[in-house]
């Protein structure tokens, strides 16, 4: 009888520990996502910035920033190249927000989303919303 309660103990802890593994590599993942988003964000308001081009909300306006149409510090279009370059980069930040925004639904769907463990994730802003 010791036996099999130290076996349900056993699987009782096991079960456990794969929930907390979970929702540990679902943190992990959604931490990378947004060091990725970052990143992105931040070669962006880098390139556009060495060509005197400020105040731009890269976060909220990827979508609608067109880097073809933009104007430099001194009145002039961004170069051909650079534009491609800045396109590229928006690109990854919308794949990256999209990637976000998955993660939030799947959380949203497994029911997560309402543990205390994953309270941190119940802060996740939509990136849909901007």
């Amino acid at each position: 009888m010791s036996i099999s309660i130290a076996i349900l103990k056993y699987v009782k802890r096991v079960i456990r520990s794969i929930g907390l593994s979970q929702g540990r590599q679902t943190h992990r993942e959604r931490s990378r996502l947004v060091r990725e988003r970052t990143a992105h964000i931040n070669r962006i308001k880098g390139l556009l910035f060495a060509q005197g081009i400020r105040g731009i909300n890269v976060k909220s306006q990827y979508k609608t920033l067109a880097a073809d149409e933009l104007i430099t510090g001194d009145g002039h279009r961004l170069p051909p190249r650079l534009a491609c370059q800045i396109g590229r980069e928006l690109q990854g930040l919308a794949m990256v927000q999209e990637q976000i925004a998955d993660l939030r639904a799947s959380l949203s769907q497994s029911g997560l989303r309402g543990n205390p463990s994953f309270a941190k994730c119940d802060r996740i802003p939509d990136p849909t919303i901007g």
